[in-house]
């Protein structure tokens, strides 16, 4: 099984789908979870590091 330590970035422009992701990732014991609402700022936060899994929707903006 997965780390459940392990930081998870949630990418997606839709806050209600980040929520839903966020709270399934939860149910299943994932609580290092960030989020990012298009391309750019999540590309930011990659770079400055520490994420073992992303999450993400290809279709948005500044992707």
């Amino acid at each position: 099984m997965a780390d459940p330590k392990m930081r998870i970035l949630v990418v997606d422009d839709f806050s209600t789908m980040r929520r839903i992701v966020r709270n399934l990732l939860k149910e299943l014991g994932f609580s290092n979870v960030d989020e990012a609402e298009d391309g750019a700022i999540a590309l930011q936060k990659l770079q400055a590091g520490g994420f073992e899994f992303v999450v993400t929707d290809w279709n948005m903006p500044n992707m």
